[in-house]
């Protein structure tokens, strides 16, 4: 039967007329540009933005330039990217090319757990990545589970999109509430455990 709907979550989709009716792919990226400020006007806690937005619109910088601007400043705008490959061989190297912008958003964890890598991250274009308030990973496993975490260097881990979201979200509330991300749990399955 139907369920009643969340209105505390809006998900904007752009099906196969939309657009074709805004020029088809790839869509100009202020297009998007407009539905975070709209969202923003409207009072959104936190945008997630999960298109993939790794390379520069060179035949429209400025409206990578727009794109950028508006998401600095909506201040809360949560961005995705993914990695290429996981491994959960702990003996494979970290990659050293994951850059400041990256590791602005990978938090540390007590440990040690037995985390998947991420090798190759594919993120967004660098102003875009700059001008997020948060940024999170879209990969699944072979068995289409999401990793809460992905290991990023030797102690740095990349919240996944969803959860990224959810603390942005959780962040913007703080100031009503100073103890609200200390007294909030979030349910999740075990760890991962990757013996043979």
């Amino acid at each position: 039967g139907q369920s009643p709907i969340d209105s505390s979550v809006v998900i904007v989709y752009f099906d196969n007329d939309a657009i074709s009716k805004l020029g088809g792919l790839p869509l100009k990226r202020n297009y998007y540009a407009l539905v975070v400020d709209a969202l923003h006007e409207l009072g959104a806690k936190v945008i997630g933005v999960d298109i993939g937005l790794s390379d520069p619109d060179r035949e429209h910088p400025e409206y990578d330039n727009l794109l950028a601007s508006i998401v600095k400043k909506s201040g809360n705008v949560v961005v995705s990217g993914y990695f290429q490959s996981l491994s959960d061989d702990t003996t494979l190297s970290i990659e050293a090319n994951i850059n400041d912008r990256v590791k602005k958003f990978a938090m540390g964890t007590c440990g040690p757990f037995a985390l998947r890598q991420g090798h190759r991250l594919d993120a967004p274009y660098p102003e875009l990545l700059g001008s997020a308030a948060g940024f999170g990973h879209t990969n699944l496993t072979e068995k289409f589970d999401v990793p809460l975490l992905i290991k990023v260097t030797n102690d740095q881990y990349l919240l996944c999109f969803g959860f990224a979201v959810a603390m942005a979200g959780l962040r913007n509330e703080q100031h009503a509430s100073e103890n609200i991300l200390a007294d909030t749990l979030f349910p999740v399955s075990g760890m991962p455990n990757f013996s043979k």
